[in-house]
């Protein structure tokens, strides 16, 4: 069958997307669907990373628990990825990284001669396929901009529309509610070298990853004080880029994945990302 379809990376949220164990050709998607879109930098234990388009950084343990694999089942597949010619892997003591070969025939320009064949209801809906409804609300005249559409995982999540300007008085309701006092109560106004942090982790990886990682910090019983040494994060040291990074990869969820969910009013609606 010729003709390719487009497929909203909002799926991972859908329940049939839920169920589990992945099949292959679901850990497939799953992968390129996780795959970085354009280039970025990000740091693992104060090492910085350069992820180019078309890579997956997520360790094997992480796909288990995507996939609910076993351990030798993900290295199989990938292995039998990397023979087909369809990823090519990098191992180091700092981060795994996959990368989906012709990463591109999977992210056509909808410009581009490809359009032809297209059903005629993909070139007349191009507006709107594959694009989420927050999406159509932000961007007015309907662009189907790829870059929008990702989601984070394995910390490769979209950056924010140009227009996105943090709402830094929301924003210290939110965590306040959120967090419940854990890490401290942020006070008004936040000083320049916050604003700064907070300015950097919107551009580098959106507002939904902002959201996700200060409830996920929220969520955890380490970060809360249940350690060894007593140590209880803070929302500086939350913000920082590879602390951050390791909240938002999932570093510090609950092992036994019962996270603790906020009982407070949900927050999410009051957005605060205000645009021009």
């Amino acid at each position: 069958m010729a003709g390719w379809i487009k497929i909203s990376r909002d799926i991972v949220n859908h329940w049939l997307w839920q169920d589990k164990p992945f099949s292959r050709g679901q850990a497939w998607i799953d992968l390129l669907l996780m795959a970085a879109w354009k280039e970025r930098i990000f740091f693992v234990r104060g090492i910085r990373v350069e992820q180019h388009r078309g890579d997956v950084c997520l360790s094997v343990r992480e796909m288990c628990e995507r996939w609910h694999w076993s351990n030798g089942k993900v290295i199989r597949f990938l292995n039998e990825l990397e023979t087909a010619q369809q990823i090519t892997q990098q191992k180091s003591n700092v981060i795994n990284t996959i990368s989906i070969v012709n990463y591109d025939k999977y992210q056509m320009d909808n410009t581009t001669d490809e359009t032809t064949n297209q059903t005629a209801d993909d070139t007349t809906n191009d507006t709107t396929n594959g694009t989420t409804i927050e999406e159509l609300m932000n961007n007015k005249e309907g662009k189907n901009n790829s870059e929008q559409s990702e989601i984070a995982s394995s910390g490769c999540v979209a950056p924010p529309t140009p227009q996105e300007v943090v709402n830094y008085e929301k924003l210290i309701v939110f965590f306040n509610e959120k967090t419940k006092g854990c890490f401290g109560l942020l006070r008004s106004p936040l000083g320049e070298t916050r604003k700064k942090q907070v300015r950097a982790r919107v551009a580098a990886y959106g507002k939904k990853a902002l959201e996700e990682v200060i409830e996920k910090a929220a969520a955890s019983d380490f970060l809360r004080g249940n350690n060894k040494r007593g140590f209880i994060a803070s929302f500086d040291w939350i913000i920082k880029p590879s602390n951050f990074e390791k909240i938002l990869s999932g570093n510090y969820d609950n092992k036994d994945g019962q996270a603790r969910t906020s009982s407070g009013r949900d927050l999410i609606g009051t957005n605060f990302i205000d645009r021009d």
